[in-house]
């Protein structure tokens, strides 16, 4: 099903210079989504088969993976203002559009939130596609009847501001946009028809560590958790991971796979019992956030799940 595209949701018509009846206002900008900046979006990609399109596109790999950005709070407008000079006879002519820059204030995020938003600082491989308080996207205008993200000159999440005693931590992000055209002429919008925050949300990064020698040789607990806050998969997944555990679980000894045999849940330390075929240090790793998906695991609309490295296991 495909969607039209620029429809403010009335049914008057307008034309020309002519008022219309009926008119877009967007409501406050609350978030975006940071895309690969070649990517293009179909017209059958829009309407209601956006949300999914997106969801797909989280859990893929940091190539073509797109990023939600959301709970902004306030927004500073510090856009440019155009510039004019007069010519020899005085008459005034515009030479330039101003830039569009906005500081997005996201003060829900918190201070993990906002460290890896600084990784994105200075990205010149991303663009931005902005959602809405009621759920409208706003896009630029490709080809026909496709569409692609904002392009940007700025992404940068600067160094955050104490709690003063009055006011809580300040976090802001500065988004400045290269391009005022597809704001106004090539401006593309649609309504999404659900709530993207809640539909489409980012990658947690998990972390695996080591809960110590298991009930026999070759056997080894480890347990996983997320990296920010340190909250246990354990509860909610313990026994999916046992299992499934051999599509989640890869190991290598030397070099060479190693793989888990068996796996058993250990709920009085959180974690997870692992058999290995030999001794040795093991490199454990776990598997892709899309991998772990299809098994429930991080699954939409729910946030997916990346381990943010391997773990080194000396199986005894």
């Amino acid at each position: 099903m495909t969607v039209i595209l620029n429809d403010p949701g009335c049914t008057a018509i307008g034309g020309n210079t002519g008022t219309p009846g009926c008119a877009f206002n967007p409501s406050q900008i609350v978030g975006m989504i940071l895309i690969p900046k070649e990517k293009t979006f179909t017209n059958v990609q829009l309407g209601s088969a956006f949300i999914a399109t997106l969801q797909a596109l989280v859990n893929v790999g940091e190539a073509t993976r797109v990023y939600p950005v959301f709970k902004f709070e306030g927004v500073e407008d510090k856009t440019e203002d155009p510039t004019k000079k007069n010519t020899g006879y005085g008459v005034p002519r515009y030479t330039k559009r101003g830039k569009y820059n906005w500081m997005f204030e996201m003060s829900q995020g918190g201070h993990c939130h906002h460290t890896k938003l600084m990784a994105f600082n200075n990205d010149t491989s991303k663009k931005a596609i902005f959602i809405t308080a009621d759920n409208i996207v706003l896009m630029a205008k490709y080809g026909v009847d496709g569409a692609k993200g904002m392009s940007l000159d700025i992404i940068k999440a600067h160094d955050f501001k104490i709690n003063n005693g009055t006011d809580p931590a300040k976090f802001v992000l500065e988004i400045g946009l290269s391009r005022a055209e597809e704001m106004n002429e090539d401006l593309l919008y649609f309504d999404a028809g659900a709530d993207i925050e809640d539909s489409v949300k980012g990658l947690l990064d998990v972390e695996l560590y080591d809960l110590g020698a298991g009930s026999a040789t070759k056997k080894q607990v480890i347990g996983i958790r997320t990296a920010c806050d340190k909250v246990s998969l354990y509860d909610a997944f313990s026994a999916i991971f046992v299992s499934s555990f051999a599509s989640i679980f890869s190991a290598t000894l030397a070099g060479a796979a190693s793989n888990p045999t068996a796996c058993v849940a250990k709920p009085l330390v959180k974690g997870w019992e692992l058999e290995f075929p030999a001794t040795g240090v093991h490199i454990l790793t776990l598997a892709s956030p899309a991998a772990l998906a299809v098994l429930h695991i991080g699954e939409p609309p729910e946030n997916g799940f990346e381990a943010l490295g391997t773990l080194s296991l000396t199986v005894a």
